[in-house]
C-alpha cells in the first residue's frame, strides 16, 4: 500500500495511531486511453491491523445490486461512474457500516506499471490460467510458479469464465495477486 502511495496513485490515506486498524479501499478502474468515463472493475478493502501485523482483504463484487446515494439502486460498480471514488466510498460505507480511511485507484495503464516497478510478481498458475494469460499477452507461461510482468499480472487479474463460480474466482485471483 505504501509503495502505491509513493507511486502517486490517487487518494490520500491519513496517518493512524499505531494500534488502530487502517482500512484502505483499492479500486481497479476499467479506464482505457481514448474512452471517456469508467467504472470500478475491482474493489478490495484491505484492512491492516498494526498491533497484529496482519492484513485482511475482502472483495466487493461489482455486479452487487444495492442503493447508491442519490441514484437509486444499481450495480455497485456504477457508483464510481456516477460520482467517482467519493460516491463509491459513501456507497460502501452506508451499505456495509464501514469507516474507510482512504482509497487508492489504479487503471489498466497504471496497474502494469506498479507490478513492473516491483520487479514482477510470483504466482502459482494452473494450466488453464497460464493459457488464458498467454492468449491475452502472447506469452508462453506454463503451469507452476511464474514471475509475471505487469501486463501478464493484469491479464491474470481479469481472467473470467475458467471456473463455475465466475466473479468469485476472479476476485480470489486479485486478492492472491495483492
Amino acid at each position: 500500500l505504501f509503495l502505491a502511495l509513493a507511486l502517486g496513485l490517487t487518494g490520500a490515506v491519513p496517518a493512524a495511531a499505531a494500534e488502530e486498524t487502517v482500512d484502505i479501499l483499492l479500486i481497479g478502474l476499467d479506464r482505457r486511453p481514448g474512452l471517456s468515463g469508467c467504472r470500478s472493475d475491482t474493489m478490495v478493502l484491505c484492512s491492516y491491523h498494526p498491533g497484529k501485523g496482519t492484513l485482511t482483504m475482502v472483495s466487493f463484487l461489482r455486479d452487487l445490486y444495492l442503493p447508491i446515494p442519490g441514484h437509486g439502486s444499481n450495480r455497485l460498480n456504477a457508483a464510481y461512474s456516477f460520482g467517482g471514488r467519493q460516491l463509491l466510498r459513501q456507497t460502501l460505507e452506508e451499505n456495509f457500516s464501514l469507516d474507510i480511511d482512504g482509497c487508492i485507484e489504479a487503471d489498466f495503464s497504471r496497474f502494469p506499471q506498479i507490478i513492473d516497478t516491483l520487479g514482477g510478481v510470483s504466482i502459482e498458475l494452473r494450466q488453464d490460467e497460464a493459457e488464458a494469460i498467454n492468449a491475452a499477452t502472447d506469452s508462453t507461461l506454463t503451469e507452476g510458479i511464474s514471475l509475471l510482468t505487469g501486463d501478464q499480472a493484469l491479464a491474470y487479474s481479469r481472467i473470467r469464465n475458467l471456473d463455475s463460480d465466475g466473479d468469485l474466482s476472479r476476485t480470489a485471483r486479485q486478492r492472491r495477486l495483492i
